[in-house]
């Protein structure tokens, strides 16, 4: 305590009224950060508390100091303590000056082995600050593409309007399964499939009885054609002719843009119902006359030329052909059209039925809470942007990432790079063009058998993995042959070493 500090203290009466005190302990926590020395000054109040209050009662509390208090009091509960060493919590109750010591020594070795490394240090700031993998092993999927159709939007559309928009009340308290309708898109649902199967019919169903029972989501659709998949599996997709999926997928487009999306989600609604002819379990395939149909009736009352005459000149032209071939292909990349149907619910990857939709809205509210609670999700916060730019994936592949049932696998290299006779030492490096300079944070190293077929799909899919233009990746191979024909893998390596 200064000597001035101590004059004004004693020369001001005691006593203080009620309202001085109300800041009492912002006012000495800002005593404390600007003291030169925090400690001394902390122990000198703290012990001459009675005589330094009515200086303290007269600081003026900086607006900063009690912003970083109250989120401070959102991260420790009242009556706790915390310590943490570069950012690692340290249970204070069992720590003593060894353990504080070996705590140091491990945080040098890590820090040594990020130098070895050459990461910069910001790179290392973020390793260091990354929370723990949850439990789970579910992930998500980024699907962010002018692919995705939208069926409503709850910050904008007039249906919505008197929603309440404070997101505080996601904090409040209310009876299990009870929904809170707040006007932010918080939930995004979005459903792939191919709109020609019995699996996407269910799915437009469930997407239109959500949103007319007004169920707080964002809903939206990819759809594909499996037909067009198969094809891409096969040749590339270089020529494909047009099946139902995709007529269907014209359609849509055009009503979209020339309509409206609600007449649009209505149309694909109107196929499935003509295909049902009444019966709701039908297992009848999508006909091109249920299309025409459809597209007929729809567009019947508010068309300007009748619809048969624009169905004509969609077919004749060919309009949309290329937009839908695209929505395809953007579904192969992602991977998800091995799953037929499914529902990414902001980007986590679900079962597209009802039940599963609300259940996945239970599994991401506490997360969204938890954001909400400590300010990183705001009115102005883009969710969907925040959720897929933090945690994502490019591309669905539980062969890679594993499911929640399975043991992952792990095999250590560690011993055998660091043998001066290893293979691995003599492991040619493919890249995607234009990067082969660049420091890649993952390796892909493949032991290819190019005698078998496996082998050879193996190998394709990896030269068009770094074809499509991952500057993120590298691509090692191992090659092999379990037969006596080695051959093969001379020629290969040869080409490779040419080519490299």
């Amino acid at each position: 305590m200064s000597f001035r500090d101590y004059l004004l203290s004693s020369t001001v009466s005691d006593t203080l009224e009620v309202w001085e005190l109300k800041d009492l302990g912002h006012q000495t926590a800002q005593r404390i950060l600007h003291a030169s020395d925090p400690l001394q000054s902390m122990q000198e109040i703290n012990q001459n508390f009675p005589s330094v209050v009515s200086s303290l009662s007269r600081m003026k509390v900086d607006d900063s100091i009690k912003d970083e208090i109250i989120a401070n009091q959102r991260m420790v509960p009242p009556g706790k303590s915390l310590m943490a060493l570069n950012g690692a919590l340290i249970n204070i109750e069992d720590l003593d000056l060894y353990l504080l010591m070996d705590m140091v020594r491990e945080e040098l070795s890590l820090a040594d082995q990020f130098i070895r490394l050459k990461l910069p240090q910001s790179a290392a700031h973020k390793i260091l600050s990354a929370a723990p993998p949850a439990e789970s092993n579910s992930f998500r999927v980024d699907f962010r593409s002018s692919h995705v159709h939208y069926l409503n939007n709850l910050e904008e559309d007039a249906l919505y309007k008197r929603w309440r928009s404070n997101l505080n009340e996601l904090l409040m308290p209310v009876y299990p399964g009870q929904m809170r309708y707040i006007r932010k898109n918080l939930f995004h649902a979005v459903y792939v499939f191919d709109p020609a199967s019995a699996c996407g019919a269910e799915t437009i169903d469930t997407i239109l009885s959500l949103h007319q029972d007004s169920v707080p989501v964002r809903f939206g659709i990819i759809m594909y054609s499996s037909r067009l998949i198969n094809v891409i599996e096969e040749n590339d997709g270089s020529k494909s002719d047009e099946d139902t999926s995709t007529l269907i997928m014209r359609l849509f487009l055009y009503i979209k843009e020339t309509y409206s999306t609600q007449l649009a989600f209505q149309f694909l609604s109107d196929i499935h119902r003509l295909r049902n002819g009444g019966d709701d379990y039908s297992e009848e395939p999508v006909e091109v006359h249920h299309v025409e149909e459809a597209f007929v009736d729809s567009l019947l009352s508010g068309a300007k030329s009748h619809p048969q005459d624009v169905l004509l000149k969609l077919q004749k032209e060919n309009l949309y052909k290329q937009e839908a071939d695209e929505n395809s292909r953007f579904v192969h990349k992602l991977g998800l059209y091995k799953l037929q149907c499914c529902l990414l619910m902001n980007g986590l990857v679900h079962e597209p039925n009802e039940d599963a939709t609300m259940n996945a809205m239970n599994d991401e509210l506490p997360r969204i809470q938890e954001q909400v609670y400590y300010g990183h999700i705001q009115s102005h916060t883009d969710v969907l942007e925040k959720f897929l730019s933090e945690s994502s994936y490019k591309r669905y592949n539980p062969s890679i990432t594993g499911k929640s049932t399975e043991k992952k696998r792990f095999v250590s290299l560690f011993a055998s790079y660091h043998q001066e006779d290893s293979v691995l030492h003599d492991i040619s490096y493919l890249h995607s063009h234009g990067t082969r300079d660049d420091a890649k944070p993952v390796t892909h190293l493949l032991a290819v058998d190019l005698s078998s077929v496996t082998g050879t799909k193996l190998l394709h899919e990896a030269i068009r993995y770094l074809m499509d233009g991952s500057n993120r990746a590298r691509v090692g191979l191992l090659l092999y042959a379990c037969s006596d024909s080695v051959s093969t893998i001379l020629l290969m390596k040869d080409i490779i070493d040419r080519t490299i």
